[in-house]
């Protein structure tokens, strides 16, 4: 049986503001609500894999992530995924007092305490070898280590 892939998700965003005014209250209150999905395959919208961790950073350092070389233990194997084009980026910074920075390429990211960093891409952001595109950079400025959980998706090589 062929292996196969899918990835489902949501996110909803429910924004209320209230400005008192003299004789009435303007109330905006209005719903964002917006599905993810991949299917399986290789075309815009569609991946075939993904990878995640929880990992540490340590204080003044940057943990960098190979796209080309990503480690896979599963059931006591040893190997790695290669991921051709990054179709989702999901990132939470687990730590209560540190900000930690998210970069790809020439694109930098600061991820708050507490925060999470989310890019769905329907078409692409290819892994370009031997460049900074190829790797993923999380940077811890702070004086401690700090956890995070990470998650790809999308096409392998």
């Amino acid at each position: 049986m062929a292996a196969s892939f899918s990835l489902t998700g949501s996110v909803r965003v429910v924004p209320n503001w209230t400005e008192p005014l003299d004789l009435v209250d303007v109330v905006d209150k209005t719903t964002v609500a917006e599905t993810l999905s991949l299917a399986d395959g290789t075309g815009n919208s569609q991946g075939n894999c993904y990878w995640r961790d929880t990992r540490t950073v340590a204080a003044g350092q940057t943990d960098t992530l190979n796209l080309a070389s990503l480690p896979l233990n599963v059931y006591g194997g040893s190997n790695t995924l290669s991921i051709a084009t990054l179709r989702l980026v999901y990132v939470k910074n687990k730590s209560a007092t540190v900000s930690l920075s998210y970069g790809i390429a020439a694109a930098a990211f600061t991820i708050t305490p507490g925060g999470i960093f989310l890019w769905v891409g329907g078409t692409s952001y290819a892994n370009v070898p031997g460049t900074a595109a190829q790797e993923i950079a999380i940077t811890n400025g702070g004086a401690s280590a700090v956890d995070y959980e990470i998650l790809l998706a999308g096409v392998k090589t």
